[in-house]
């Protein structure tokens, strides 16, 4: 799940809402991070990957590489784990289930949150949840630099406008941290860079 800069933000309020028009850019490039990447930082202060082989993958950025963007699955969710950083709504509150540890500001219908972990209090009694938003997956593969030399943890990709410094766009967390080291190619395989809006 990805989460917009700072600096994007601005510029789609700014865009839609009375300011300045926001043109995108015509090449993204993504960059692989050993620090998870904040709001507030540009494509200078986020902290990428080193190994040798290693650069920013620049993208083309168009509808074949990421196809029009689609509603979230909204299939009511009774049970399972949420996923930080996607907004819920409890369309359906039965008492007992809590899920203030997990960002709801009270239990009740109709109450939306941000979930801020992935495992509520208590959601043994049928409360259904509903994820909500819109979705924009990559529709290629996306494969970096082979690695010939040195080594590289990385847990985080970033989307940039520039292939030095430039801003960032969005960030996401990877599903699994993964150490990068001799010979290893990492790539995004179709649809696993997912970047939702709410």
């Amino acid at each position: 799940m990805g989460a917009k800069s700072n600096y994007l933000a601005k510029k789609v309020l700014d865009h839609i809402l009375g300011g300045s028009d926001y043109t995108r850019p015509s090449t993204v490039y993504l960059a692989l991070c050993t620090a998870r990447p904040k709001m507030d930082d540009t494509g200078s202060t986020i902290t990428e990957a080193n190994y040798t082989g290693y650069s920013r993958l620049a993208v083309t950025n168009n509808s074949t590489n990421f196809p029009a963007a689609d509603t979230v699955n909204q299939t009511p969710q009774t049970s399972g784990s949420l996923e930080i950083g996607s907004r819920y709504l409890i369309n359906s509150y039965q008492s007992g289930d809590d899920f203030t540890n997990v960002g709801a500001p009270s239990n009740a219908n109709g109450v939306e949150f941000v979930a801020s972990g992935t495992t509520p209090a208590v959601w043994t009694n049928g409360s259904s949840l509903i994820k909500m938003g819109a979705i924009k997956q990559n529709g290629v593969p996306l494969e970096f630099g082979e690695c010939t030399s040195g080594s590289s943890n990385v847990g985080w990709v970033a989307v940039l406008d520039a292939a030095n410094g430039g801003n960032l766009l969005y960030y996401a967390t990877l599903e699994y941290a993964k150490d990068i080291t001799f010979g290893d190619k990492p790539i995004f395989p179709v649809g696993y860079l997912k970047f939702i809006e709410t």
